[in-house]
């Protein structure tokens, strides 16, 4: 069963800390009002005794690029799909677009 993130609440995991003591001790993920934040926490000593200091980080959802559409493999843009001739006829839903005419067969452009 997959971990379902639900509003106001998250998960926190141990964190390997390397050399770097600066590192968080554990990291995670916490939902509040929607919004995804990337949780990182440091065990610290009190007067009271041992406690966790949090951070929370919103997490950035990944915009667009702006004048086409995202692509999903590469993160670069894509026009949105025109074709050349609005009133040229097109193929039926689930058949593959004609490939474009090759100049070296004579293409559209017969000069007689």
């Amino acid at each position: 069963m997959a971990f379902e993130q639900r509003d106001m609440s998250g998960i926190l995991f141990p964190n390997d800390k390397g050399d770097n003591d600066k590192r968080p001790d554990v990291r995670g993920e916490a939902m509040i009002n929607g919004q995804v934040y990337r949780v990182s926490g440091w065990q610290k000593m009190g007067q009271k005794g041992p406690f966790i200091s949090l951070a929370f980080d919103p997490q950035q959802q990944a915009a667009p690029p702006a004048g086409g559409n995202a692509d999903p493999f590469f993160g670069g843009a894509q026009p949105p799909a025109m074709p050349s001739n609005p009133n040229a006829p097109q193929p039926p839903p689930g058949f593959p677009a004609a490939p474009p005419a090759d100049p070296a067969v004579g293409g559209e452009d017969i000069p007689f």
